[in-house]
């Protein structure tokens, strides 16, 4: 192995690089370095990473082209534009490896049923299956009817391990399911809400993250020769990555980050042209549909304390609205 092919070495790009292969977390801290120019991948390993077009699954994947001998990689995410990138950049660093992008929105739960099918008509084994599958996105509803974050990391993620698993149960060697959410962060399950559409994101992170392990349990009692790990991964670089050694570009810079500036510019521009008025919250007239009073009505009964100091201060500034009167 080249030196030159040394990984960057973050906690998220090591940890899930040590999950993949067969050293463990104490045999890297007692031999150091060297193992990062020995991790041990067989070749000829067949690969789907799930969620591979940004963050820890963008990583791992680049990660795994570094290290993998004449791999079959499937990368599988919603953008295009993005999968086709990362499966150039694998490429480039793994000319020997296929590295093959599949587009699908796997918050439908028919879709990941097709794309199970799909890889099962290629291939006869799989050695590594790598789901991050994701969002942000707190509210929504799926076509099929299940809360969208829900299906994407409870539904989708567990039909993929339960539809693949005889292909992983086939394979030769290194035999991995890897499921990266909140290991660690378990807690209380909602039988009464299971989808989670009526949680806090603190309870719904314990609350998914619970099932999550209870799953992975599950199928390894139906699997006990292979190794299912739930990975909570840190702080992971989705987005600002450009702002690190060998991430920086101009068109993902400027996707991510121009509006950040634009909107307050198009608001200043917006109150300049019009020449609004500011207006206190207290005395704005938002209208609300005729809620306003009973809105007053329920504020006089909370008591609220004066804020002094920063918090006065930030108050000051900011604990107003821009109305533009009608001309």
């Amino acid at each position: 192995m080249d030196a030159a092919a040394k990984p960057e070495g973050t906690r998220v790009q090591r940890n899930t690089l040590l999950q993949l292969t067969q050293i463990s977390e104490f045999s890297y801290r007692r031999n150091g370095k060297k193992y990062l120019n020995h991790l041990y991948l067989q070749p000829g390993l067949v690969a789907v990473f799930v969620g591979a077009t940004d963050g820890v699954g963008e990583t791992t994947v680049r990660q795994f082209a570094k290290y993998a001998a004449s791999p079959r990689v499937y990368i599988v995410g919603r953008s295009q534009e993005a999968g086709e990138r990362v499966a150039q950049e694998c490429r480039d660093v793994n000319p020997e490896g296929t590295f093959i992008f599949i587009k699908h929105e796997t918050s439908l739960i028919s879709n990941v049923e097709n794309l199970c099918n799909k890889l099962a008509a290629e291939e006869k084994t799989v050695n590594v299956l790598f789901l991050t599958v994701g969002t942000l996105e707190i509210a929504g509803t799926t076509q099929e009817g299940l809360h969208y974050a829900s299906a994407l990391t409870i539904y989708a993620r567990n039909h993929s391990i339960s539809q693949l698993l005889p292909l992983i149960r086939q394979a030769n060697g290194l035999r991995r399911v890897v499921t990266t959410f909140g290991a660690t962060f378990e807690g209380d399950i909602n039988m009464s809400d299971f989808q989670g559409t009526d949680l806090s994101p603190p309870a719904k992170m314990r609350h998914t993250a619970a099932i999550t392990t209870l799953a992975l349990e599950a199928h390894q009692a139906a699997a006990p020769e292979l190794s299912l790990v739930h990975n909570f991964p840190g702080a992971v670089k989705s987005g600002f990555n450009v702002f690190f050694p060998g991430g920086w570009s101009v068109k993902r810079f400027f996707l991510g980050y121009t509006f950040l500036a634009a909107f307050p510019l198009a608001l200043i521009w917006w109150v300049l042209f019009n020449k609004t008025q500011y207006q206190r919250l207290r005395i704005a007239d938002l209208s609300l549909a005729g809620d306003v009073q009973e809105i007053d009505e329920s504020e006089r009964l909370v008591e609220v304390e004066p804020l002094i100091g920063i918090s006065g201060w930030m108050e000051r500034l900011f604990g107003g609205v821009w109305e533009s009167q009608a001309k």
